[in-house]
């Protein structure tokens, strides 16, 4: 749709003299980088397999609540 008359744009011309359309590729938010490096806490890839300290058995984790409460029992009395 062509400008109307009244505005003074020419009517081959959609903007004024001196200023560019609008660059819609400028719009939006930045592209996030695509292969960066993770920190030094994260495994990379073909790095080896972390080694995690054996698991707490049940027994285990008992007698530790049990000599916590105990320790706690006796703070008191």
């Amino acid at each position: 749709m062509p400008p109307p008359p009244e505005s003074g744009i020419p009517r081959g011309q959609t903007t004024p003299e001196g200023t560019h359309p609008m660059d819609y590729s400028k719009s939006g938010n930045p592209k996030g980088a695509r292969s960066t490096l993770r920190g030094p806490d994260h495994a990379q890839k073909g790095a080896p397999k972390a080694v995690k300290p054996p698991r707490e058995t049940q027994e285990q984790l008992l007698a530790r609540m049990k000599a916590a409460a105990a320790a706690k029992k006796g703070d008191k009395a």
